[in-house]
């Protein structure tokens, strides 16, 4: 059945383990993958929940408002991979990849699966729901209109970017560095400001004089838009550029950017492509990935599902 998903329903469900792991639940139930599709923070569940008004400390304060404390299992901690699912969560799956069956959709997609929790009128997410007063009809109207608008894009049904696979704090960087080189006289021969320069005698664990002009007043998450900027300038400068070369100084073009995803896609245009060969550049990409843990952190509490 999880091969008709799509990738972002399939994280959803792997937070939903996560959240009921945390907890010394024995099963997964439907709270859990409610809380699931909020803390995937990406996908059109989560989108449409957050436009609700439901966010994911305050459902988690709902969830655990609704379960009960007196039969809770300390002893049992299952590997949260293999976390069972309870009848509800089985019956929501089910019903999801049986609507999807007769749509003839070809991925169940975030929305698919929020859809049919609204359906399942007495499971804990339901419950939850109607607890923080989420208006149902508005919800299910944005939620198929949502759907409806991406179907086109085929199986790619949450979308062909979540919001969390974007990149994050992205910038790029024209760097100059050397055993020997100076900054200023770097600055004025560019006549370009520095973002960023310094002598290794100046900083403890610099080993090399270095000299870096960087994006960060480019308020954009595109990479094209960062490396355009910086492409703009070797191509104004690039004679001056070609003599910092042959002093042997070293030349390098940077894009560093953090993500919490591990499916994070990256377009760059043939247009920046085409200016570094006559450039003698290539363009290195610093990447730093985090499992926001985090961001899905939860006091451990003696707690036992809802259904």
């Amino acid at each position: 059945m999880f091969r008709s998903f799509t990738e972002e329903a399939l994280d959803a469900i792997v937070y939903s383990q996560k959240e009921a792991e945390r907890r010394n639940f024995q099963k997964c139930d439907s709270g859990m993958l409610l809380l699931g599709l909020l803390a995937a923070k990406y996908g059109i569940a989560f989108k449409a929940l957050t436009a609700a008004g439901l966010s994911l400390n305050t459902g988690r304060a709902i969830v655990n408002s609704l379960v009960d404390t007196a039969s809770s299992s300390n002893k049992f901690k299952p590997d949260w991979q293999t976390f069972p699912f309870s009848v509800s969560v089985i019956s929501i799956l089910d019903k999801a990849w049986q609507t999807a069956q007769k749509q003839e959709i070809k991925l169940i997609g975030t929305g698919q699966l929020l859809l049919e929790i609204i359906n399942s009128k007495e499971s804990a997410a339901f419950l939850a729901l109607e607890k923080a007063e989420v208006d149902f009809e508005k919800l299910v109207e944005l939620v198929t209109t949502m759907i409806n608008e991406q179907s086109e894009f085929g199986e790619f049904i949450d979308g062909a970017l979540p919001l969390n696979c974007a990149p994050a704090n992205l910038k790029a960087s024209l760097r100059i560095s050397s055993d020997v080189l100076d900054p200023d006289e770097i600055s004025n021969l560019l006549r370009v400001k520095p973002s960023q320069s310094f002598t290794k005698g100046a900083r403890k664990l610099a080993r090399k004089d270095f000299w870096s002009f960087s994006t960060e007043i480019i308020d954009s998450p595109d990479i094209n838009d960062h490396l355009r900027w910086i492409t703009n300038l070797i191509v104004e400068k690039s004679e001056e550029l070609r003599e910092i070369k042959d002093r042997g100084y070293k030349l390098r073009l940077i894009c560093r950017f953090d993500t919490v995803h591990w499916n994070t896609t990256l377009s760059i245009s043939t247009e920046i492509l085409s200016i570094l060969p006559a450039a003698d550049l290539d363009l290195d990409l610093d990447i730093y990935y985090s499992d926001d843990d985090d961001e899905i952190a939860l006091d451990t509490q003696n707690l036992t599902p809802h259904d």
